[in-house]
């Protein structure tokens, strides 16, 4: 049905009093529909001269909807229990029913006997309550679902406060331009991509790749990690000028390869003591860092501020706003080289050069966009605010229930914006966005907790200050006294290593031996672990000989001289 011309026909006969009859079929309408519409309209607000026509449309177009036999909450009530929804960080599917069941008993609406069973709404309210607001996404659980969590509890002001403090320090001290500001990460791209339904014909090789960007908008060229022993020419064909490449075992980043950046990053930037640049490295990079690197980078000028642990989707740019597209790119080139190569298969030699035409593909308007989002380029230490930090709180007046193994699998709900029109009253005097705040309180994500370890909780820290350099030096060095100590410790018989063998038996395989019973010779042949051997290759005989690990001799024909099958 078209409803601007439902809404038009309805204001023609409210507003200026024409006849229903004629009015239908002017606009193509049953009378029968036109005159439910007309009867609820004015039922609902009356004199519609006055009301906006984004109301009445909205209302008209709720009318039309089906109202379905399980519905519990009206449309008013249902669309503010989805806005706190969307609020919430992480909401599985058994939360959202507790919540419903909560949220209707504060309301003290009608709802069905066997809620109170479970102490949550029914699985047939929620599949139609899903149904119903296509503005709510379901997700299935993924792999890193606890990291997830963790990302979110590690994501707190405390811990950003802490970063903003270092990167203000080092702006107060060294005055960095936008052209001075460098972020680099690593991240990983693979040879398994699919065209339709055809896989590529290679198992899934990964290599990574250090991309480094500044707040201009500009990048260097990028530095990839092959995994292999030793690195081939033919991994770097078709590159940009200026990539570099190395081999490991692993293809991925330690100590010694971010060594390597670091010296990659100094030769393309050329930084000096007098001229420095700021590089802000994720806490994972941050970690390899060695003594060497640290003070190389220091020589040269180069000052490095690591982000606070998991809170990279939020405060690192690659994360923000680039490497998403970049993906995106990245597998667009590779379908259509996949097109264009029919008959060939993509390898670990044809990567480097599909990211670095990827990379062509990046504008630096979305560089600049991941730096402006984090409040690194230009400096806003207040670009998150408290909505940022919330989290929903545990339920703790809800008594569990046993659930079934199916109902624990957990599902998020995207955040979108929503904006809801219909002023439609709720049959409750209080308001059920409030009620539903009570029921389900939000509260500011705040810092994990300590480690029983004795370990301090790791945050963001300027890993080029002295202070730093001597706690890390300092660290080395009892690692490196520990290390001795214990191989100080170990026995040089220890050190060997060697596995014992099983000796021969010492006794002489004489014609003599041969012909005695088996009883008599199985104990001249046995060693001194009372072991039983093969004649013929000296092996171990199985405990009991069976025809079916023997056979007999060929000259006596006798079973008693059997041996072992080889």
């Amino acid at each position: 049905m078209d409803f601007n011309a439902l809404l038009q026909a309805i204001k023609c006969c409210l507003a200026d009093k024409n006849p229903a009859k004629g009015t239908a079929k002017a606009y193509g309408i049953p009378r029968s529909s036109l005159m439910r519409y007309i009867k609820k309209v004015s039922g609902q607000f009356g004199e519609i001269s006055s009301l906006e026509d984004s109301v009445l449309f909205e209302f008209v177009r709720n009318c039309s909807q089906r109202t379905p036999s399980n519905m519990v909450f009206s449309s008013a009530q249902e669309k503010d229990l989805v806005q706190h929804i969307l609020k919430c960080v992480n909401q599985s599917i058994n939360e959202l029913r507790k919540l419903a069941y909560q949220f209707a008993k504060k309301l003290e609406v009608d709802y069905p006997e066997n809620w109170d069973k479970d102490q949550m709404a029914g699985r047939h309210w929620y599949t139609n309550f899903i149904r119903r607001h296509s503005e709510l996404a379901l997700r299935s659980p993924k792999q890193n679902s606890i990291h997830t969590e963790y990302r979110v509890k590690a994501f707190c002001k405390k811990t950003v406060d802490i970063f903003f403090r270092n990167f203000g320090q080092l702006l107060d001290e060294h005055h960095f331009e936008a052209t001075h500001i460098y972020n680099m990460d690593e991240s990983g791209f693979s040879t398994c991509r699919h065209v339709g339904k055809i896989q590529a014909a290679e198992r899934r090789t990964m290599i990574t790749i250090a991309l480094t960007v500044n707040a201009t908008g500009n990048s260097i060229p990028p530095f990839f990690l092959f995994p292999r022993k030793e690195m081939q020419t033919s991994f770097l064909d078709n590159v940009s000028s200026g990539t570099v490449g190395f081999a490991n075992g692993s293809g991925r980043m330690c100590a010694p390869e971010l060594e390597r950046y670091i010296r990659h990053l100094v030769a393309c930037v050329k930084p000096t003591p007098a001229s420095p640049i700021l590089l802000l490295l994720d806490d994972g990079n941050s970690s390899h860092l060695s003594i060497e690197a640290i003070d190389f980078a220091v020589a040269n000028g180069v000052h490095i501020l690591s982000f606070p642990p998991n809170c990279s989707h939020k405060m690192q740019p690659l994360d923000v706003s680039i490497y998403g597209p970049l993906k995106t790119y990245y597998k667009s080139e590779c379908d259509a080289w996949q097109k264009n190569n029919v008959n060939k298969v993509l390898e670990i030699r044809h990567i480097a050069g599909l990211v670095c035409e990827t990379l062509d593909l990046l504008t630096p308007k979305i560089i600049k966009r991941g730096f402006r989002a984090t409040g690194i380029s230009p400096f806003d230490p207040d670009i998150f605010g408290d909505y940022d930090f919330l989290q929903t709180d545990e339920q703790t007046d809800v008594s569990e229930a046993p659930v079934d193994e199916e109902d624990q699998r957990g599902s998020d709900f995207v955040r979108q914006e929503v904006v809801f029109t219909t002023p439609e009253p709720s049959t409750s005097s209080t308001s059920c966005l409030s009620l539903s705040e009570e029921i389900d309180p939000l509260r500011a994500a705040t810092p994990k907790k300590s480690s029983n370890r004795g370990r301090k909780p790791m945050q963001s820290s300027l890993l080029t200050f002295p202070e730093c350099i001597a706690s890390m030096k300092e660290k080395s060095a009892m690692k490196d006294s520990k290390l001795s100590d214990m191989q100080a410790s170990v026995s040089p018989q220890k050190k060997r290593g060697r596995k014992a063998t099983l000796a021969k038996p010492s006794t002489k395989l004489t014609k003599e031996t041969l012909t005695k019973p088996l009883a008599k010779r199985t104990k001249a042949l046995s060693s001194d672990d009372d072991k039983e051997f093969c004649l013929i290759c000296l092996h171990l005989l199985p405990r009991k000989l069976t025809a079916a690990n023997s056979i007999k001799c060929r000259e006596c024909s006798q079973s008693s001289g059997a041996f072992k099958v080889r």
